[in-house]
């Protein structure tokens, strides 16, 4: 699996464009979906729901899949999560769902 996740962020709105290729059984296929979330700030933590997933014509890649890969809030509408944001080191943050780290933002300015 190799997927790349933008996220694009304003007045309570998240945009999260999902992109990549997923190898299942031997066979390789293309990711690519767009996920409209909502979302309310709580100190430096986010609480969020999905309003909206489109998936493109080149997306092969079933929900079935992708659920032992992806959080649910990626791919069904009316998911929500709590996410947890803890600075890392100085150079960027560590955004979690739990106990395990999900992704990490690094500041390519400092």
């Amino acid at each position: 699996m190799e997927i790349y996740v933008n996220y694009r962020m304003k007045n309570g709105k998240l945009i999260a464009r999902i992109e990549g290729e997923v190898h299942h059984q031997g066979r390789e296929s293309g990711l690519s979906r767009l996920v409209y979330l909502d979302y309310k700030k709580n100190g430096s933590n986010l609480s969020i729901i999905t309003n909206k997933i489109v998936i493109s014509p080149v997306d092969k890649v079933s929900n079935d899949i992708l659920k032992g890969m992806l959080p649910p809030f990626y791919l069904m509408v009316g998911a929500s999560a709590d996410i947890y944001i803890y600075p890392f080191h100085n150079a960027g943050y560590v955004f979690s769902t739990g106990m395990t780290p999900s992704l990490i933002c690094l500041n390519k300015h400092r």
